[in-house]
Parts: C-alpha cells; structure tokens; sequence
C-alpha cells in the first residue's frame, strides 16, 4: 500500500508569521524554475534565509535582494508616459512584473487602455535581453480579461448542457481551438500580440465557496492552466490574492474582527479583517501552481512580519476608517473607536504611522504585528515544499493513471466518465499538459469536473491524489493499474509515495 507524505508540523500551524520560517531544515533549492513571490516575511529573518524559501520578495522591501529575486506590481501616475512606467522598476529577466496600469488608468478617466499597458511591458521586456518572453518573469496586466477561460463563476452555478463542456473540450483539441474565447474569437492577449513581450497570468483570487459550488477550484486552476500552455508556450503564473476580497457576500470580504489582548491597560482591540483563506484552499494552490504552473504570486502591502504584539497596527481593510479598529477595556460596557491620543486607550504602536491611513494607499511600517489577516501564503508554502520534497524523491512527468475507488467501501466506481482509463493526448500518454509538455487532446480534467470525480496524477514513485466533492469524513479506497493502492479521508489534497 502506498504511504501518505506528510507535510512539516510547523504547516499545520496558523500564524500572522510563517512558522516556517523558523525551522531551518524547511528549505527549497530544487525549484529554479518556479515562481513564488511573497509581500512580507519575518523581521528576524535574513536574506539568505528569506531566500531559501521564496523565489522573489516584494520590491519594497530593501534588504539586499537582488532585482532577480524580486517582484512588484507595476503602477501607472499622470502624467507619466510608458517609456516612464517601463523605467520605474528594475530592468531585469528574472524580476517578476505585475500590472495594475490599467486599473491605475481607468481610475484617473482613460478607457482600460490595454494598448498603453502592451507599450510599457514592449519597452520593459526589450530592456531584459530576451528574445523569448518565456525566458523572462513579464505576466499579463491583472484586468487582460482574467485569464483565459472567461467562463464566470456564475456560470458554474447554472445547468450547462453537453454542448458547454464539448466546447471546452474543443479548446484542448490544438492550439489554433485553445486560442479562442467563448465566442469563437482569438483571446485579446494573443489577438493583440501581448504574448510576444509577455506571460500569462493566472486568475488566482479565490473566491467564496457560496459562489463556487462543490469546491470547483482546483479543477478551473489546472483547466486554465493547461489551456493557456496549449495556447501558447508561455508560463503560466497566478496572481494570488489570499484573502476573501472579490466576494460577493459582505461576511466573506470584511465583517469579521480580529481581538488583540492588552494587559496594561486591560481590554482588547479588535480590527475589522478580510476573512483569510482556508488553509487547504491555499494548500491546493500551491501544488497546482506548482505541479501544472510555473509559479504564483501573493499580492499585499510590502512589509516585515513579527511575533511582537505590541506592534500591532491598525485596520485598513478597504481603506482607514476609525470604526474599523475598536478598544474595549474591560470596564467599559461597549467598544468604542480606538484613540492613541486618549490616554486610557493603549498607546499606539511603533509599527503604526498615523500618516500611512490616508485613502486606499497604505504603506506600512515594518515590522508589524497582525495585517490585514493571517498570513495565508504560509499554507501555499506548504504546497510548495511538498513538490520540492516530493520532486526530491521522482521528478519525473506526471500522468493521469487508470485508476478506480471505492467511497466508504461501497461498490468500485471507475476513475473516469467511460471507464478506468485517461484520456490519451498527442504525446500518447495521459501525461499533464505544462510549460514544456504541451499534450493536445488530453482534456481529462474538463471531464473529471464534468462528472465530479477526481483528481489523480502519478508518475514512477509518487501519487497526487485530490476528490474535491468528497465529504469531509468520505474514505475513498484507491485502486491504480499498476496495482498501486491507498485510502484517503475527505476532500483535502494527499500526496503518497508508491
């Protein structure tokens, strides 16, 4: 029977800092070729030590890392042209640069002027020396049309008949059917020419699970992520976002609070937070980022985490509001707005500036305790190093493998719509589409969110196991062709060694 992987008990951990951080055995030097990007990591930690277990920090923080080794989301001010926005950022191919000039743009009266965006990121990447834009970090704009499936999460939550998913199938078929959207059209990015000066980037904002039923997020990563490589050959990279900030629901986006107890002078602050991610949520992004992608940044405030609680600061979830961060002293009989000049209040914090709380652009003061929430990308980390421990023990291709299950010991259930065997693409084989391994009419995964069944990928040593639709205590005993077997509980993503 094979044996279940597990992850470093500093994973299960959840924290405003990355435990993982501290345990110097966690280290990540087999993956030169995969992104992981981060906005903050621990006061305490050095250079060397942030870079051992992230690829590239965010460009605000100034503690030596070379401009390979960092990221930044590109912004757009008026006035400035796009010879002025290229040259704003380091010149560099392995630095990862982001995009919000369309945003930047529209917000100052301009149409979301794409056109302008693909002159700064021409002027960018004939800066690199590159003639491949694969051989640089260069990825789409965050509003080029979220990806490429534009499917709408809504239309998830509708009936779809065959001719939906047969359609969507089509896209796997070559790669003149991949380069189309919905309407039969070419996709902007590749109508326009962007990808010959840039990458793609992967829609990575989870979003609520009201929204996305029966847990359909890791099939869309690996479908989107498939189809954008079959496209074109470009890398893949999702633009990540760990907290619940496009949900449609206000108690995902914003209505919880966060307590932080004082002892002198007694009570708490609480801080109005976006409710983070759950951890297997980021868990599964970090393999499938990893695995199918080549990379994955996490967006937010450029900072250094600490442990330290008296440098708390204040909230300023979706801009500063006094009412978002309340004290409560243990005599008083309701909360009120917290006042570092009222003299009963704690005093504020050295990791808080007054003057960073103007309008949406907060620049924070480093180091601080407790941001906008927990630090999600901890659990995506986790995902990362189970691909670099188990790309250690085989790091040969995976494949989708014939397989069956059983839930609860119930009947054998085929692992796939017509039988126990993939669909083989091109290649000739069930192997999964990447970077460097473009397998056309494997669309295995389109059918397995068709049908809801699992997720199951192998190669020689190794078995990458997820059933999204199970119930949380479900046992599925697994059954591959090459007598392989093991049993997993629930829906979380497993990893095992044959």
């Amino acid at each position: 029977m094979a044996t279940e992987i597990k992850l470093h008990r500093a994973f299960q951990e959840h924290s405003f800092c990355s435990p993982a951080e501290q345990v110097s055995s966690i280290s990540i030097s087999n993956l030169p070729d995969k992104v992981f990007a981060v906005n903050a990591y621990g006061i305490d930690i050095s250079k060397t030590r942030a870079e051992q277990l992230y690829s590239h920090v965010e460009y605000g923080i100034q503690n030596g890392h070379a401009p390979n080794r960092q990221w930044h989301t590109a912004r757009w001010y008026p006035g400035m042209s796009a010879v002025d926005t290229a040259n704003s950022l380091p010149r560099d191919a392995g630095f990862v640069w982001a995009s919000q000039i369309a945003e930047d743009r529209g917000n100052a009266g301009y149409i979301y002027d794409f056109a302008f965006v693909d002159q700064v990121q021409q002027q960018y990447f004939a800066g690199t020396g590159q003639a491949d834009p694969a051989n640089t970090n260069i990825i789409q704009d965050y509003f080029d049309g979220n990806g490429i499936l534009q499917i709408g999460l809504s239309a998830l939550m509708q009936p779809v008949g065959a001719s939906y998913w047969n359609n969507w199938r089509q896209k796997f078929s070559s790669e003149t059917e991949a380069r189309k959207n919905r309407d039969g059209g070419v996709i902007p990015f590749i109508n326009r020419g962007s990808h010959n000066w840039s990458n793609w980037l992967g829609y990575g904002y989870l979003d609520g699970w009201h929204r996305v039923p029966e847990h359909t997020w890791p099939y869309l990563h690996i479908a989107e992520t498939e189809q954008m490589h079959l496209a074109v050959r470009r890398k893949v990279i999702q633009f990540a976002w760990d907290m619940f900030e496009g949900a449609e629901w206000k108690i995902y986006a914003q209505a919880s609070f966060q307590g932080i107890r004082f002892e002198n002078p007694a009570g708490f602050i609480y801080k109005a937070i976006q409710n983070q991610q759950p951890p297997e949520m980021m868990y599964r992004q970090g393999i499938t980022t990893h695995l199918w992608g080549d990379g994955v940044v996490h967006w937010g405030p450029a900072g250094r985490t600490t442990s330290d609680q008296s440098r708390w600061v204040r909230s300023y979830t979706g801009g500063y509001s006094p009412s978002k961060t309340l004290w409560k002293g243990d005599n008083m009989a309701f909360a009120q707005n917290y006042d570092f000049n009222n003299p009963s209040h704690p005093k504020k914090s050295p990791g808080d500036n007054p003057n960073n709380y103007t309008g949406d652009n907060v620049e924070l003061v480093a180091p601080i305790f407790g941001g906008p929430a927990p630090y999600g990308a901890h659990h995506s980390l986790a995902g990362r190093y189970m691909v670099s421990q188990t790309k250690a023990i085989d790091s040969s291709a995976f494949k989708w493998p014939p397989f069956t299950f059983k839930r609860n010991g119930g009947s054998s259930i085929n692992g796939y719509y017509n039988g126990q065997n993939p669909r083989l693409g091109v290649l000739g084989d069930g192997s999964i589409t990447t970077l460097n391994n473009r397998n056309y009419q494997q669309d295995n995964i389109i059918y397995q969110l068709e049908n809801k069944l699992p997720i199951c990928i192998h190669n020689n040593s190794l078995i990458h196991w997820c059933n999204p639709v199970a119930r949380i205590n479900e046992v599925n005993q697994v059954t591959l062709g090459d007598g392989s077997t093991f049993t997993s509980v629930g829906p979380g993503w497993k990893v095992y060694q044959k």
